[in-house]
């Protein structure tokens, strides 16, 4: 699990450290489903901002399930695929989350390591990223909100 709070500071290195498979990923993710997060993210900027640090935290997690933490070259860790899951989607997760009026979910997946994904909850109006990496046929419950 990794946890990160938006910093526009801390986001920019985060860009500094995308592999170009992920500057691919960001570019085509927003041509293909900008319109799904637009309602809360309005500018390229923020929505930079944003990716960055969802694409961070998988890393991030994915690090610390491996047991290496970023101890590893970077592009280890490479995702090559981001998207979001909106309540029809994912319902369970967005009503124990209540993220509907807050965020999105998104699910990520690694070039080198395709037995995991991770679950980023991004929180808005917090400025928080929550990600968890787990098995990737694995799925989470309602019990989560329990």
């Amino acid at each position: 699990i990794d946890v990160e709070l938006l910093d526009d500071k801390r986001c920019r290195t985060m860009e500094k450290k995308l592999e170009d498979g992920e500057l691919d990923c960001r570019e085509s993710f927003f041509s293909a489903d900008h319109h799904r997060v637009s309602r809360y993210i309005k500018t390229r900027a923020e929505f930079n901002s944003y990716f960055n640090l969802v694409n961070w935290t998988a890393k991030e997690s994915l690090s610390k399930v491996l047991r290496t933490g970023l101890m590893c070259p970077t592009h280890l860790y490479e995702v090559t695929s981001c998207k979001v899951l909106l309540k029809e989607d994912f319902i369970e997760i967005y009503d124990a989350f209540d993220l509907e009026e807050r965020g999105f979910v998104f699910v990520s997946l690694f070039k080198h390591f395709s037995q995991y994904k991770v679950i980023s909850f991004l929180d808005i109006k917090l400025g928080q990223v929550i990600s968890i990496c787990l098995p990737r046929q694995s799925k989470l419950k309602k019990a989560l909100s329990d």
